[in-house]
């Protein structure tokens, strides 16, 4: 297992009012490390969190900054967050701190939010000491590998649908691109299915499945004018991806997903956010398998609900308070 996110702390954000923090340890085996939380409590706001600060992108125009200090705020007023993690990559035997910072201003045309840059620490002789952001977006989480991290209900992953999300061919070759730009910056060379995209997407189909072959076995992928077709197994014909049922798209999706990041030089972590929300419970278990199968570490963020059957416990949970709109995480016992 390559890269490991070991802590992530919010201060001031959205939900979080104050610093809360998330301690996943050192441990360097693949890991599914799960969040709980009823909806509303924050889980989507620390999913988002570790691409907020990497990146210091948002998408929405809702105030980055607690609610609570939102709603004090006068024209011309401002107030900060922060998101801090810390990042271990076991390959490289390095770890970094990455923090960034956010504020929200209030304005006459209501709150704006503006973002600092990435600040980097890097851990020598047990010391913290700064350095720059090129070294560490480069290589210990190369930035190019987010975009393999995501696993959600929302967005399939590969899959060109109804609920948005990233075509396949656009996957291949934003993979193939994503790899070539990490072994550069490593000095290591690619498998020669990289040549280019035709055979690099002949190996993902493969290995998707195959994984699929191991945990399902009704379903198979193929590529036809560079789009995703599923079809069932003991079947000659196949249909866009689109017209299966919602189960079994997110279960194809998952596994795309699963493959494209074991791919990549530097695999990164997996953040799953309500990836069960449509799903029955066979499909559930089927994910659930396909997410066991990654040879890396899984933030999992769920309602409890969601892992009935699951043979997995929560390490933490996330407590909401209605009156105030605010939320704090709790270790569970």
């Amino acid at each position: 297992m390559a890269i490991r996110i070991e802590s992530l702390s919010v201060e001031n954000l959205r939900r979080f009012r104050g610093e809360h923090k998330l301690d996943f340890g050192k441990n360097e085996e693949a890991s599914i490390d799960v969040v709980c939380g009823a909806n509303g409590s924050g889980k989507t706001t620390l999913a988002d969190s570790i691409g907020l600060c990497l990146t210091g992108e948002f998408e929405d125009e809702a105030p980055l900054v607690a609610y609570e200090l939102v709603d004090e705020l006068s024209p011309g007023d401002e107030v900060s967050a922060k998101v801090s993690m810390t990042i271990s990559n076991n390959n490289l035997g390095q770890r970094y701190r990455f923090s960034r910072k956010f504020q929200t201003s209030e304005t006459r045309r209501g709150p704006v939010n503006s973002v600092d840059s990435l600040q980097v620490q890097k851990e020598k002789d047990g010391q913290w000491v700064d350095t720059g952001s090129a070294d560490a977006v480069n290589t210990a989480f190369p930035l190019p590998a987010f975009t393999f991290c995501k696993l959600d209900a929302e967005s399939s992953l590969g899959i060109e649908d109804a609920w948005g999300g990233t075509s396949w061919s656009e996957l291949v070759a934003d993979l193939g691109d994503a790899a070539a730009r990490q072994s550069s910056a490593r000095g290591i060379d690619l498998p020669e299915y990289f040549a280019n995209d035709y055979e690099l997407g002949d190996e993902m189909l493969s290995r998707i499945n195959d994984l699929l072959a191991s945990i399902d076995g009704r379903y198979v992928v193929e590529e036809r004018q560079d789009s995703l077709v599923g079809r069932p197994a003991e079947s000659e014909s196949g249909g866009e991806i689109q017209s299966l049922a919602a189960g079994e798209k997110n279960l194809i999706s998952q596994a795309a997903a699963v493959v494209a990041g074991e791919l990549m030089p530097a695999s990164p972590p997996l953040i799953g956010d309500s990836m069960f929300a449509r799903v029955d419970v066979e499909i559930r278990e089927k994910v659930f398998e396909v997410i066991q199968q990654a040879d890396r570490q899984v933030l999992l963020f769920a309602i409890e609900p969601e892992l009935d059957g699951l043979d997995i416990s929560p390490q933490f949970k996330l407590e909401r308070n209605e009156k105030s709109q605010t939320s704090n995480i709790v270790a569970s016992d």
